[in-house]
């Protein structure tokens, strides 16, 4: 189940993943922070439909599909938009969207979008950051391929529409 709360209403036995996104010089980083996953930082070579919002989606999916799923998952973002998306009934991103929800219903039991103040000195969000620009810089990036599809999928349905 897709829940959204405040910082306050986490569950108190979580796992806690911070995403973020970060476009620099064309390409598009991701970054993922948790104690499950230390390092987490690729680029998308960035296409025209590929903007932070959809990074900052990207970013969310990518969490979610790598982190455990023994306890509740709580994903916290400093992004507004990511959160409305995902939550929202219509979206331009509805594919990035509708994998985010299938895969939660699949993998998770519970899944929490919390939104934070970005560049507050939160431990989590500030290394989160710091792997989406680091992934923006990559000269030989990776290209998740569990969102490869997706990405894709995307990319074709927008050159028919």
């Amino acid at each position: 189940m897709l829940r959204t709360i405040n910082l306050h209403q986490a569950p108190k036995h979580h796992i806690a993943v911070y995403t973020d996104a970060s476009i620099r010089k064309q390409k598009l980083g991701l970054g993922i922070y948790s104690k499950y996953q230390q390092t987490s930082a690729f680029f998308l070579e960035r296409r025209r439909h590929y903007d932070i919002h959809f990074g900052e989606m990207a970013a969310i999916l990518y969490s979610i599909k790598t982190t455990p799923c023994f306890a509740p998952l709580v994903i916290y973002t400093d992004s507004d938009a990511a959160i409305h998306h995902v939550a929202s009934h219509c979206s331009k991103y509805s594919m990035l969207r509708n994998e985010i929800r299938n895969t939660i219903s699949h993998q998770h039991n519970d899944v929490w979008l919390t939104k934070i103040k970005g560049h507050s000195n939160i431990y989590g969000n500030d290394a989160a950051h710091k792997l989406a620009f680091t992934g923006a810089d990559l000269h030989d990036g990776m290209l998740f391929e569990l969102m490869h599809n997706v990405l894709i999928k995307t990319h074709h349905k927008k050159q028919h529409t």
